[in-house]
């Protein structure tokens, strides 16, 4: 009889370890990490970014909206003037901050300046792979 049960217990053991599931890990904060070269707008203010290995050999038309985002907190992103006017700041990246608001769904927050309540986004992460971003 015990070498049923054992039989009975190890047989359903090996149908109970489905290999074919994949595990499904949410994606956090740290799948920012990088350089996020803009793509454009789709529908509902919708930003889509291609993530690239840096900003070197781009030209500032190239980097405009450009983000990164490092481990640190650190934040920053590349502002083109391109108007014909006198342009209120130059084109150059803008320094900042980036903190995580929440998790379902996945929000952060992104300032410049001293204090997040100068001047601070939440942006909300649609989706995110090693290789696209999309944020509203």
């Amino acid at each position: 009889m015990k070498n049923y049960l054992f039989f009975a217990l190890m047989l359903a053991l090996l149908f109970g370890c489905d290999k074919k599931e994949e595990l499904s890990l949410p994606k956090g904060p740290e799948d920012l990490l990088g350089y996020w070269k803009y793509d454009g707008y789709g529908e509902e203010n919708e930003r889509f970014f291609t993530a690239v290995l840096s900003d070197a050999g781009l030209s500032e038309s190239e980097k405009s909206l450009m983000m990164e985002f490092r481990s640190d907190g650190f934040f920053r992103q590349f502002f083109w003037n391109w108007c014909g006017t006198p342009p209120a700041m130059p084109s150059d990246w803008q320094n900042g901050q980036w903190e995580q608001v929440s998790e379902q769904p996945l929000v952060i927050k992104v300032w410049f300046g001293t204090f997040p309540e100068d001047n601070f986004q939440n942006l909300e992460i649609l989706e995110i792979d090693e290789t696209h971003l999309v944020i509203k």
